[in-house]
C-alpha cells in the first residue's frame, strides 16, 4: 500500500480531531465561565530510507500526523452584569468549589468559575445543579458547605425563622456575607469570624478536567487544591451581580475553521489521488 494513503488517512483523523474542539468552542461562544480548547498536532514515526553519512544527509519518509494534544486556554474574558445579587464573579486567580453533599464534613467534588448561586429554603448557597457551595469561617483551614442557619449576625443565632426574616443578603468583595436583621445591617460569622465564599487554586490549572456543567475536576495534572479566600494576600476579589463570560474568539475560530477545512479537503485530495495513482499500476499490469 502507498504510503501516502496511510498518511492522508492520519491527516484525516487528526483534521477531523480538530475541526470537533472547534464546534465545541463555537457552541459555547456564550456559555458563561466557558475555557476554549485547541488543537495541537506532531508528526508520527518515519521511514529511514537512507541513514545518511557524513557526505550525505539522512533519507526519511513519514508515516502522517496525530493529535499530540488538546490544550484549554484559562484566561478570562471579563464579565457580564445581571440583575442577580447572588451572582459572583472571581476578579482574579481561583475557582468556587462546590459538593454533592451538605454534610459537615464534605469534600469538594467539582470547581467553577460561573458564581450563579441561590441560597435554598435550607440556608444553603447552591448552585443550578444542586450542588452545595463551600465555605470558610478561618480562611481556608477549613472547608465546609456554606450555610447561613447556625451562624450569626449581630450576635444572634441564625435559626429557620432568623433565616426567614433576613433582608438585604449581598457579598462583599472578599466573599463575605452581609444581611439585614430587625433593620440592623450586619456580617454572618461563624465563632466570631466572617463567614466567607471559599476559593481554590491550582498549581497547574490546565490539568483540570472539564467535566460539563460548567464544572471542572481536579486530576494527577492539576495537583491537590489549596483554598483560600479573595483578598486574604492576594489581588482577587469577588464582584456581585456578575458573571463570567465565555473566553471563546470568534474571529480566531473561524479562521480556525477554514484552515482546517482545508487541511481535511487536501488530505482527502491526496487519497483520491493516491487511489488514481495504484488504478494506474494495476492498468499497466493489465495491459
Amino acid at each position: 500500500m502507498m504510503r501516502s494513503l496511510m498518511s492522508a488517512v492520519t491527516g484525516l483523523r487528526a483534521q477531523q480531531t480538530a475541526m470537533d474542539v472547534i464546534a465545541n468552542n463555537m457552541a459555547n461562544v456564550n456559555t458563561a465561565g466557558f475555557r476554549s480548547s485547541s488543537t495541537q498536532f506532531e508528526d508520527l514515526y518515519y521511514q529511514t530510507l537512507n541513514g545518511g553519512t557524513a557526505e550525505t544527509n539522512p533519507s526519511q519518509v513519514g508515516y502522517g500526523a496525530q493529535v499530540s494534544g488538546i490544550s484549554k486556554n484559562m484566561t478570562s474574558a471579563g464579565s457580564t452584569t445581571t440583575d442577580n445579587p447572588w451572582d459572583l464573579y472571581i476578579d482574579g486567580s481561583g475557582y468556587f468549589a462546590v459538593s454533592t453533599s451538605n454534610a459537615a464534613d464534605a469534600v469538594p467534588a467539582y470547581y467553577t468559575r460561573v458564581g450563579n448561586f441561590t441560597f435554598d429554603t435550607n440556608g444553603y448557597l447552591v448552585d443550578p445543579n444542586g450542588n452545595f457551595v463551600m465555605g470558610t469561617a478561618d480562611g481556608g483551614a477549613t472547608v465546609t458547605p456554606l450555610c447561613l442557619i447556625g451562624a450569626t449576625i449581630n450576635g444572634v443565632t441564625i435559626d429557620a425563622d432568623v433565616y426567614r426574616d433576613l433582608r438585604d443578603i449581598t457579598f462583599n468583595s472578599d466573599g463575605s456575607i452581609s444581611a439585614s436583621y430587625n433593620s440592623h445591617p450586619g456580617t454572618i460569622q461563624i465563632g466570631g469570624n466572617n463567614l466567607q465564599v471559599v476559593l481554590a487554586t491550582f498549581v497547574n490549572e490546565k490539568g483540570l478536567s472539564q467535566v460539563g456543567n460548567n464544572d471542572f475536576a481536579e486530576t494527577e495534572s492539576s495537583g491537590n487544591p489549596t483554598y483560600t479566600t479573595a483578598l486574604a494576600g492576594n489581588n482577587t476579589k469577588l464582584r456581585s451581580n456578575a458573571l463570567e463570560m465565555s473566553n471563546v474568539d470568534m474571529a480566531k475560530e473561524f479562521t480556525d475553521m477554514i484552515t482546517t477545512q482545508r487541511g481535511f479537503q487536501a488530505n482527502s485530495r491526496i487519497i483520491t489521488v493516491s487511489d488514481t495513482m495504484l488504478d494506474e499500476l494495476i492498468n499497466l499490469k493489465r495491459s
